[in-house]
């Protein structure tokens, strides 16, 4: 450390201390979901576009907070972090903002601050600004330390494509100065001002990364959360009113148009089957170093399907499916279905006392596992089958397709809930809802181009579109790795495997844009 440094840090340090306990821990940059990918550097050109308060809200928030420039700004910042929040899920926000001009000294050595804040939807609009309103005057209180040597101290790197932290920058020009803004590379910023009884907002954004219509429809989602918290500052934060009373409709109108073609009278295995004829040779299911051709994994599938039926299974007998992510897992769900069947996909690493309970309130058949599984799998009156250890004898079935009796309202799989409130409770999915679902999947088009990656657990819906998505597309379905993997090591997955399609939870994918776009 140098000696003007070790200087500063002495003679600022109760200021150094408050920002490292402030910033402690994983921080995530919440902000806008760009509408381009980002490019490798930060762009030089921003776009202003002017956003309209309500005359009404304007004048409510004047009097709630009394011309306190102070009070408005923190009014203003709750308002962003509530969008900000309601838009991508994320509870730990940061905004940034510039240093009070009114405690600022000449040469002052800092011009950024970084706003945390924990953001829930169980809290009220009052508690959050209350929250707010301390954090901002901490921040003036220890604005003279800088916000560079800050980041140095956190191991913070910074990108060269944006500003580290925070993507969202609020201030009102009259206590920030815009020209402490030069630098930021930030991608929003939310410039305001009270000017002879008026507050006008200019947002400054980068046109690499948004539309302007993404940034206008903020503005109109930004006006709904601030009336929102203005009039019923006791409501909690999920409940409050984002989207307009016009844009509403729309998306109703829309989301109601729910007629669409879709093969409705055929099953799951028959598109597969007919996919199988189209391309038998291409490659349909890819795992760690094995694959397998559609036309390979539909001989298997009939294979255990045979096997099956000489044991009961048929229309809407329950067949558990308790294994590890492995081709002998896809094989087995396409074998249920093709014997008639429908499928209890059950979670390996779940507690034994949920795994008996579904067996036992299923009532399932038959359990097809893993031989590894089967010492850690409670005991039932399901037929036990190993799918791995006992092949030899199933390998000796037929491999041509099984006569199947089943429609579009039979059963595909039951699935279980959560039980957070309460037990788990089954849900009965027919062939003719994950048709609908994928065949063709109008929300992800998919075509035999694809690579989807399957990575959510067999007893999560989201493996419903990944597997069959996928399948009935005739793409290739790769596996995810065995074990749960890192970020970087999904990163490294993703771009060593070409995947071209897959389903994350939103906190997963921000994360995997923040810090491996690459991929």
């Amino acid at each position: 450390m140098s000696t003007n440094l070790k200087l500063l840090d002495d003679k600022l340090e109760k200021e150094k201390d408050y920002w490292l306990r402030k910033l402690a821990g994983d921080l995530v940059v919440s902000g806008l979901s760009p509408d381009f990918l980002r490019s490798g550097s930060c762009a030089s050109e921003q776009v202003e576009l002017k956003i309209g308060i309500d005359r009404s809200t304007q004048d409510q928030l004047f009097k709630i907070c009394q011309h306190s420039d102070e009070l408005v700004l923190t009014v203003l910042i709750t308002a962003v972090k509530v969008c900000l929040y309601r838009h991508n899920g994320i509870e730990d926000v940061v905004v940034g903002t510039t240093i009070h001009e009114r405690y600022a000294q000449t040469g002052a050595l800092n011009k950024t601050l970084a706003l945390r804040s924990h953001v829930r939807g169980d809290s009220t609009g009052r508690e959050l600004l209350s929250e707010i309103k301390q954090t901002l005057a901490e921040a003036y209180a220890n604005q003279k330390y800088p916000f560079s040597r800050i980041l140095e101290l956190l191991n913070v790197d910074i990108p060269a494509n944006r500003s580290p932290l925070f993507s969202t920058v609020v201030i009102l020009k009259n206590i920030n100065s815009s020209d402490n803004l030069k630098g930021l590379n930030n991608d929003l910023t939310l410039a305001f001002e009270v000017h002879d009884g008026n507050l006008s907002c200019v947002a400054v954004f980068n046109p690499a990364l948004f539309r302007p219509q993404t940034i206008a429809r903020f503005g109109n989602y930004f006006n709904e959360i601030l009336r929102g918290l203005l009039t019923s500052p006791d409501a909690e934060i999920a409940t409050l009113e984002m989207i307009p009373a016009g844009e509403k409709q729309q998306l109703l109108d829309a989301c109601n148009l729910t007629t669409r073609n879709y093969p409705e009278h055929k099953t799951i295995q028959q598109l597969f089957e007919e996919q199988v004829g189209r391309t038998p040779e291409a490659v349909a299911l890819v795992f760690e170093q094995e694959q397998l051709s559609y036309s390979e994994l539909n001989a298997r599938a009939n294979q255990l399907a045979h096997h099956l039926r000489s044991l009961g299974v048929g229309p809407e007998v329950l067949v558990g499916v308790c294994m590890e992510r492995s081709v002998e897992l896809v094989v087995s769900l396409l074998a249920v279905l093709k014997a008639g069947g429908a499928y209890l996909p059950l979670d390996p690493a779940n507690p034994m006392q949920r795994l008996s309970f579904i067996i036992e309130n299923a009532a399932a058949a038959v359990l097809l596992t893993h031989e590894k599984c089967i010492e850690s799998l409670p005991a039932s009156w399901a037929q036990v089958i190993s799918v791995d250890s006992e092949w030899e004898t199933i390998g000796r079935e037929s491999a041509e397709n099984p006569v199947c009796e089943v429609g579009p309202e039979n059963l595909a799989y039951v699935m279980y809930t959560s039980g957070s409130t309460g037990e788990p409770k089954g849900v009965c999915v027919p062939h003719r809802a994950v048709v609908r679902l994928v065949s063709p999947a109008e929300f992800a088009p998919l075509t035999s181009a694809d690579r989807v990656l399957q990575l959510a657990p067999v007893a999560f819906d989201a493996s419903t579109f990944e597997v069959w998505g996928a399948l009935l597309a005739g793409a290739r379905l790769v596996l995810g790795p065995a074990e749960q993997p890192t970020l970087a090591e999904l990163a490294d997955y993703i771009k060593s495997q070409r995947i071209s399609t897959m389903w994350l939870t939103a906190g997963l994918f921000h994360q995997m844009v923040e810090r491996h776009l690459e991929a």
